[in-house]
C-alpha cells in the first residue's frame, strides 16, 4: 500500500469520524447555549438593534452547520459495523451531552440573562438550584455509573486515563493558585473555572486514549 492510500484510510477512519461528530456535537451545543443566553438577555434588554439580529442570525446559522455536520458523520459511523458496547456507550454519551446543553441553556435563562450566568457567583432562585443540583449529583452519578456497565475496557481504559490526567492538574493547580492569589500577583481562584478547566482537559485526553 502507498503512503497515498494509507493517508487516505486514515482520513475516511470510522474513529476520525467519530471523534469529528463528537467534537462538532458538543460546538453545536456550545453555540445553542450562547444562542439561548444572548436572546434572552436581548428580550430583558427590550431593545433589539441591527447588530442583536446579526448576532442571534449568525449563531443560528453556526448551529445549524455544527449540527448537520455532527449528523452526517455519525449517518457515516452508523452504516459502519460496531460493537453493542459500543454503541451504547456512543448512545449514554450523547444523550449525556445534550442533558448538559439544556442544563447550560435553562441555568442562562432562568439564573438570569447575562451570558457569564453560568460561571457567574451571583444569587440565584432556589428551583435552579435544586434543578441543577438534583441533574449534578443524581442524574449525573446515574449515568456514569450505566455508562461504565456497558462500555468496553478500551474506553474505560481511556477513560481513566484522562481523569488521572485532570486529577493531577487539579491537584498541581489548586494550590498554586492559592498561594499566588494570596501574594496578590492573580485573582482569587474560581471554582468552576477550575472546574471548567479540569474537566476540558479530561474529556480532551479521553478522546485522545481513545481515538488515537
Amino acid at each position: 500500500m502507498t503512503d497515498n492510500e494509507t493517508q487516505n484510510v486514515d482520513e475516511n477512519s470510522p474513529l476520525n469520524d467519530r471523534l469529528l461528530a463528537i467534537l462538532a456535537g458538543i460546538a453545536a451545543l456550545f453555540i445553542f447555549g450562547a444562542l439561548t443566553g444572548y436572546t434572552a438577555q436581548v428580550v430583558e434588554d427590550g431593545n433589539l438593534r441591527a447588530i442583536d439580529g446579526a448576532i442571534v442570525f449568525g449563531l443560528i446559522i453556526a448551529m445549524v452547520l455544527a449540527g448537520s455536520f455532527a449528523w452526517s458523520k455519525w449517518r457515516k459511523v452508523a452504516a459502519e459495523p460496531e460493537a453493542t458496547s459500543a454503541r451504547k456507550s456512543r448512545n449514554i454519551y450523547i444523550g449525556a451531552t445534550i442533558l448538559g446543553g439544556f442544563l447550560g441553556a435553562f441555568i442562562m435563562v432562568a439564573g438570569g440573562p447575562d451570558l457569564d450566568t453560568m460561571f457567574s457567583n451571583d444569587p440565584i432562585s432556589g428551583a435552579v438550584a435544586v434543578i441543577s443540583i438534583m441533574i449534578w449529583a443524581i442524574g449525573a452519578p446515574l449515568i456514569t455509573i450505566i455508562w461504565w456497565r456497558v462500555t468496553d475496557e478500551h474506553e474505560i481504559a481511556a477513560y481513566s486515563k484522562g481523569g488521572l490526567l485532570a486529577f493531577h492538574l487539579y491537584v498541581f493547580l489548586v494550590p498554586s493558585w492559592w498561594m499566588a492569589a494570596r501574594a496578590g500577583w492573580i485573582p482569587q481562584q474560581d471554582p468552576m473555572i477550575i472546574w471548567a478547566v479540569t474537566m476540558v482537559l479530561w474529556s480532551v485526553a479521553w478522546l485522545y486514549k481513545k481515538y488515537a
